[in-house]
C-alpha cells in the first residue's frame, strides 16, 4: 500500500494541477460546449493513458514487472470503464459549475472513492490463462 500512496500522492496530485490548468487554457469555449470538450479530452484521452501508466508503474514498483502485460490485459479495460462510470458524471459537474481554482480540490474528494477502486484493481491477483493446443490423450485413446 505504501507504493500506492507514494505514487498517487506524487505523480497523480501534481499531474492533476497541471492537467486542470492545461484544460482550462486549451478549451476556452464557455458553457456546455466547453464543458463537454474538456470532459472528452479528460476522459477519453488522459484517463485511459493514466490508468495504464498507473497499473504498469505500480506493478513494477512492487517488483512484479513480469506481470505488467498480464495485469494490463486483465484490468485495464474494466478499470477504464469504472473510471468513466465514476468520473464522467462528476467531471461534467466539476467543469460546468465549480470555479476553476477549486476544481482540483473538488476532484480530490471523489478521488478518495476512485483510489479505493483503483487500489482494489491494482492488487487483484493476475490470473494466468493457459491455452490448450490439443486435447490430452485419455485411457480410451490407448485402447484402440
Amino acid at each position: 500500500m505504501s507504493y500506492f500512496n507514494t505514487y498517487n500522492s506524487s505523480l497523480s496530485s501534481d499531474s492533476d494541477i497541471f492537467r486542470y490548468l492545461y484544460l482550462s487554457r486549451l478549451v476556452t469555449t464557455p458553457g456546455v460546449t466547453g464543458t463537454l470538450m474538456r470532459l472528452v479530452l479528460d476522459q477519453f484521452l488522459f484517463a485511459p493513458i493514466f490508468v495504464g501508466v498507473f497499473l504498469s508503474s505500480l506493478v513494477t514498483l512492487e517488483g512484479r514487472s513480469s506481470q505488467v502485460i498480464p495485469k494490463l490485459q486483465q484490468e485495464w479495460f474494466s478499470s477504464v470503464l469504472a473510471n468513466w462510470q465514476l468520473w464522467i458524471p462528476f467531471q461534467f459537474f466539476n467543469f460546468r459549475f465549480v470555479p476553476q481554482q477549486f476544481q482540483v480540490l473538488a476532484a480530490n474528494f471523489i478521488a478518495l472513492v476512485w483510489n479505493v477502486i483503483l487500489s482494489y484493481k491494482a492488487h487483484k491477483e493476475v490470473i494466468c490463462r493457459l491455452k490448450v493446443l490439443a486435447p490430452l490423450p485419455t485411457d480410451a485413446d490407448n485402447l484402440e
